[in-house]
């Protein structure tokens, strides 16, 4: 498939600096390497020097110990080494200032031209800090250039999309291979299996007050399935007695009161590694076996451990920028408190993101410290019964206030001027041809183009440091089949039916007629032949390799514009399985992959057709694999592998077979 670094790969080879300037907490250097790998992976040949504090630099090795063996590429630098941070800083051709403004990027760089970015704390700066050409892209949410987000983790946004079967799948292995003290204490007397889950829901809080505790564990408590218990997890120190302060807030009769009426029998407390409960409380006499609220507390889960617990979790208590960048990358619905840092990143979010939706509501009956348990639970309701609405909001955040790709995008226009135009020019014309394409069709097919120009559009938009690809309009139609596109504004109301990337996809004709007699091209090989002109227009160049770059990009917009899908490997392997043993042999090609073998009519076909990369999806895969056996164990078995291109004919063959059938009728 066509992927933008295979166009717009940077020669950019540094050296970048990074100063990593940290106060309390570990959220500032958890910001700075954040954007240490971001640039990384960007700019694989370019060395990066991350100046801080001992303090600072002790911090990263324990949020994570092997940092500097997984990425050798980055190089700590201990700010206090004068000599050492003058050299670098001298030769830099990429600086960067993380977290708290520090004038790093004035006072080090007197004589140094090279680009540079301050990405400061979320809300907390705007744009006054430094003057241009220094880039100021501080997290902000709201609307123009001074406004580019938060990040948001790709690895935990692709988590969040999983569908629901693969992302039960997922949390019953995050259970599975939890810390033993916490996972006997999270099962209990359960059994260890998937229906675990069918009875429990998960929620993660981490918190300054004591009060936000008590306020997401109401609106969880509210928000949970009925019937289901649920299972809470709270990171709160022992120092100056918070952890007693917040089971003691937990146990206040109003709570207990509000447990009781959402249908709970009993409030459960673990706390350190003790299968034993630390506390139980009876909610309901009637029914003390019933449904169960159970906290679990630690002093602090470290940093792997509250990833796993925020992915089992579709509601977190978040306090700063590190847990506000977790949740929303994980799709969870945040529930903020009112602690100093955030006022402002959270105001910019509500104002932005939650008018006149599910989310306004939640927020106003959460945020503020004159609200009340009622209004809480009457929050969690709204979770609840709202959910998918609730969904939109989170991935709508999620597609268009990503920092990440503000810092893409800009940092492309500060080191690849020229690439990234072109970029742009490619966008466009991308989003042309599609619309004027769409113009052409009728019915179902002219509504699946609409749909995948309108995608195309909000991509381009939303992340401009990108190279539109069929391949992600097609997956994101894949993956929103049944459902509709809610957070994209100009489509919000309209259902992707079944097949519509099928529709958008295929390079064959729907027309039998076109395909076995007139053999006319279908409408979207002249699309798709239109997409790979302009692609060559823009990023191929020099007579000597074009045609072996064309012969290249025939076939990845081949794999883009129609992956294998379930239905094709149907086909084929029904096709296969009906043909004579000897004919099958044949047409799959037996004797020149089995040199001095004989397939004889004592073989059958194994009806199964295997893809060579399992660990892929099946469209991304190249090569498929297809065995004979007979009826004897102690025959030989023989492997024959075809190309995607040779079951995509058997696929096609049987489908004329049963369009013929159709028509003979």
């Amino acid at each position: 498939m066509i992927r933008t670094e295979d166009v717009f790969k940077s020669d950019f080879k540094g050296p970048i600096v990074l100063h990593m300037i940290d106060q309390e907490g570990y959220g500032d250097v958890s910001l700075a390497m954040k954007i240490a790998k971001f640039l990384m992976n960007k700019y694989p040949d370019a060395p990066i020097y991350v100046l801080g504090k001992k303090e600072s630099i002790q911090k990263v090795h324990q949020i994570e110990p092997n940092l500097l063996e997984q990425c050798p590429q980055i190089q700590m630098v201990d700010s206090s080494n004068q000599h050492k941070v003058d050299q670098v800083c001298h030769n830099a051709k990429l600086a960067v200032e993380t977290a708290i403004f520090d004038n790093s990027l004035k006072h080090y760089y007197k004589n140094n031209n090279c680009p540079k970015i301050f990405v400061g704390e979320y809300g907390l700066y705007k744009q006054t800090e430094y003057e241009s050409p220094i880039i100021c892209l501080s997290g902000n949410v709201g609307v123009g250039d001074g406004y580019p987000g938060i990040l948001i983790e790709d690895d935990l946004k692709k988590f969040s999309h999983l569908d629901p079967t693969k992302k039960r799948e997922a949390r019953s292995k995050i259970l599975s291979e939890l810390d033993p003290p916490l996972k006997k204490q999270v099962f209990g007397k359960s059994p260890e299996d998937s229906s675990f889950l069918s009875k429990n829901n998960f929620a993660f809080s981490y918190y300054n007050f004591p009060k936000s505790y008590k306020r997401a564990a109401t609106v969880f408590a509210a928000s949970n399935e009925q019937g289901k218990h649920a299972n809470y997890f709270i990171s709160a120190s022992s120092k100056n007695g918070k952890d007693k302060m917040v089971f003691s807030m937990l146990e206040e009769p109003d709570f207990l009161d509000k447990l009781k009426k959402l249908g709970y029998g009993k409030l459960v407390f673990f706390t350190g590694d003790s299968e034993n409960p630390h506390k139980e409380i009876i909610l309901d006499e009637t029914n003390p076996n019933g449904r169960e609220f159970r906290a679990f507390q630690r002093d602090r889960f470290i940093h792997d451990t509250t990833l796993d617990l925020m992915r089992l979790s579709d509601l977190c208590g978040v306090a700063g920028d590190q847990s506000l960048t977790e949740a929303h990358s994980l799709g969870a619905v945040p529930i903020p408190e009112e602690w100093y840092c955030q006022l402002s990143i959270i105001g910019q979010i509500a104002k932005t993101y939650y008018n006149h939706n599910v989310m306004g509501g939640v927020f106003n009956n959460t945020w503020g410290h004159h609200t009340s348990i009622d209004q809480w639970a009457d929050a969690g309701k709204e979770l609840r019964v709202r959910r998918s609405e609730v969904e939109t909001v989170l991935t709508k955040f999620q597609e268009e206030a990503n920092l990440y790709n503000a810092l893409d995008y800009r940092l492309n226009l500060e080191l690849d001027g020229p690439h990234q135009k072109k970029v742009e020019q490619y966008n466009q014309q991308f989003i042309k041809a599609l619309a004027e394409h769409q113009k052409t069709l009728k019915k179902d097919k002219a509504d699946a183009f609409n749909i995948a120009t309108e995608i195309a559009a909000y991509y381009a938009k939303w992340q401009p440091g990108e190279m539109l690809t069929m391949g992600k309009i097609v997956d994101t139609m894949r993956a929103n089949e049944g459902k509709r596109l809610a957070h994209i504004d100009t489509i919000h109301y309209v259902m992707v039916q079944k097949k519509y990337h099928d529709l958008v996809s295929s390079e064959r004709s729907g027309s039998f007629i076109k395909r076995n007699i007139t053999h006319k091209p279908s409408h979207n090989e002249q699309l798709f032949k239109h997409l790979q002109s302009i692609h060559q227009q823009h990023f191929f160049s020099g007579a000597s390799n074009v045609q072996a770059k064309n012969s290249m990009l025939k076939e990845r917009l081949s794999d883009i514009c129609h992956p294998l899908t379930d239905e094709e490997l149907e086909r084929a392997l029904k096709y296969l399985a009906n043909l004579e043993i000897l004919e099958l042999g044949q047409q799959v090609g037996f004797a020149s992959q089995n040199k001095d073998k004989t397939l004889s009519e004592a073989y059958h076909l194994i009806e199964k057709i295997i893809p060579c990369e399992q660990e892929k999806p099946i469209g991304e895969n190249k090569k498929f694999a297809i065995f004979f056996q007979t009826n004897y164990a102690t025959d030989e078995v023989y492997r024959v592998t075809l190309s995607k291109e040779q079951i995509q004919a058997f696929a096609e063959k049987q489908k004329v077979l049963e369009a013929s059938e159709a028509f003979n009728c």
